[in-house]
C-alpha cells in the first residue's frame, strides 16, 4: 500500500512539474509574439519620407519573415493538437 501511494504522490509531483512547464513555455511564446508584433507595428509606422528602395525591401523582408514565423507556428499547433 505504501508503494503505491508511494508512486501515486510521485506521478501527481511529475504531472504538476509537467503542467508548470507547459504554462511558462505558452507564457514565453505569448510574450514574444507581443514584443514582436509591437515591432513590427513600430518600422511600419515610422517610414522615412526619403526611403531607398533597400530600406523597403528590408522592411517587407522583416514583414514577410513574421507572418512566416506566425503561420509556421499556428500550423505547428494546429498539429500538435
Amino acid at each position: 500500500m505504501k508503494a503505491r501511494k508511494l508512486a501515486k504522490h510521485k506521478a501527481d509531483a511529475e504531472e504538476l512539474i509537467v503542467k508548470q512547464k507547459v504554462e511558462l513555455v505558452e507564457e514565453e511564446q505569448q510574450a514574444k509574439s507581443e514584443i514582436t508584433e509591437d515591432y513590427i507595428r513600430k518600422v511600419f509606422k515610422e517610414v522615412p519620407k526619403n526611403e531607398t528602395p533597400q530600406q523597403r525591401d528590408k522592411r517587407l523582408e522583416v514583414l514577410n519573415e513574421y507572418l512566416s514565423d506566425q503561420f509556421l507556428q499556428q500550423l505547428s499547433e494546429l498539429l500538435n493538437k
